[in-house]
């Protein structure tokens, strides 16, 4: 028999939720070792600025997907040692898509950026939060023209309530990083700031002595 509805229940979520941080932290290491060696600060300052910049995009693309799809195959791998049809598999594959990608997809333009991260973090956020908001927007849409909650998404087959939770979570973490990347930036970035505003003084001087 085919299911078409999950409604929320404890078992479920604590399912999810469990192994969805089980196959993400299986992935960060390797995400780790991916920003230290393709993205390390040394590195990327021997490129161009206009090169950074025109990859900025291309980088959160590519970074992101390559984090969708190591934690994906680690969840597969926990498919493979369960050896039977884990029914809260969408869930945790839609908290890997929209979730995980969403925030290395952020953390990965961010990097590549030389300067005004806080700036590119509101593009590359910005498309990230505009998604969720479309894809709630449109889960919301559904439920207001009679149906329900519990209805499993045709695409990836996960209840909508809990599509809902995934894109509030997506939205709160990636605004969460903004507040922290304005309030605590970077400190290469906080010193060329700092010496920016420090040079049109230095250049200044101390003022003349009047000449009688």
């Amino acid at each position: 028999m085919t299911v078409d509805s999950q409604p929320p229940s404890f078992g479920w979520i604590s399912h999810v939720v469990f192994w969805g941080l089980v196959a993400i932290s299986t992935s960060a290491p390797v995400m780790y070792l991916l920003f230290a060696k393709l993205l390390d600060p040394g590195r990327l300052a021997k490129l161009p600025n206009w090169l950074r910049w025109g990859l900025v995009i291309p980088t959160a693309f590519a970074v992101g997907t390559v984090a969708e799809m190591v934690a994906e195959m680690a969840f597969r791998t926990i498919e493979v040692i369960e050896n039977h049809h884990l029914t809260f598999k969408p869930g945790v594959d839609y908290l890997i898509w929209q979730w995980w990608e969403a925030f290395v997809f952020v953390l990965a333009g961010v990097q590549m950026a030389p300067r005004h991260r806080f700036r590119t973090f509101l593009v590359v956020g910005g498309i990230k939060i505009a998604v969720a908001i479309v894809n709630s927007f449109n889960d919301v849409q559904f439920v207001a023209s009679g149906g329900s909650w519990n209805h499993l998404s045709p695409i990836v087959h996960s209840p909508l309530w809990w599509n809902s939770v995934v894109h509030g979570l997506c939205i709160l973490t990636i605004l969460a990083f903004g507040f922290l990347l304005a309030r605590y930036p970077p400190r290469r970035f906080a010193d060329e700031r700092a010496n920016r505003s420090e040079r049109p003084l230095a250049s200044t001087g101390a003022p003349s002595a009047p000449t009688s």
